[in-house]
């Protein structure tokens, strides 16, 4: 995966994501790749040891945590990213384990989410979080799709899904057949799907 163009504000685990949140009275719902945010037993655990290693890592002394990671998790929060982009099985489910991409368009925020439970946050403007989204569409291949949301028009969730044999958009809901319309204009389409987001 390309990285991302900006200033790279903070890296975190998914534990320390959760223990931050926990700090702040807030609950983290944005999809994890080690821990299943809903599982309050998972949640709990993962508090734990996500407060041990902001400590250890000093981003967090005392009670103070550090400002950048203060400031991702509050920014995010329980905000629906402009943008989503995930691998993709044949289901258009995602692939356990591969990356998850979010884009905050109110803060230029980026959030790519990597294997390992480690998420990295980045500034970004539009157009960086379009050409990132669009690369990923563009080197799909073989049996796994690549499935890009963000809100039509209207303001409602809608995508567009990538494979080999082309692509397709659709409104999240809408019946997942296998057919697949010519293959779209990558960059172009994810700029029609931030119409909504101005």
């Amino acid at each position: 995966m390309a990285a991302p163009t900006g200033q790279q504000l903070v890296v975190v685990t998914d534990d320390e994501l959760l223990a931050t949140a926990a700090l702040l009275g807030m609950s983290w719902v944005r999809p994890l790749l080690t821990v299943d945010p809903s599982s309050r037993p998972q949640v709990a655990a993962a508090v734990v040891r996500g407060t041990t290693t902001l400590a250890l890592r000093g981003l967090l002394v005392g009670d103070e945590l550090d400002g950048a990671l203060h400031h991702v998790v509050v920014a995010v929060g329980d905000t629906v990213p402009a943008l989503t982009a995930y691998e993709a099985d044949a289901a258009l489910d995602h692939v356990p384990g591969s990356p998850i991409v979010e884009w905050y368009a109110g803060h230029d925020l980026l959030r790519v989410a990597a294997l390992t439970g480690v998420n990295t946050f980045s500034t970004a403007t539009r157009e960086a979080a379009v050409t990132l989204v669009a690369g990923l569409a563009d080197d799909t291949d073989g049996e796994r799709h690549t499935v890009v949301l963000g809100p039509d028009a209207a303001g409602r969730r809608a995508g567009l899904v990538a494979s080999r044999l082309g692509g397709r958009r659709m409104e999240v809901g809408q019946a997942r057949d296998a057919e697949f319309a010519k293959p779209l204009d990558w960059p172009a389409a994810v700029r029609d799907l931030l119409v909504a987001v101005g």
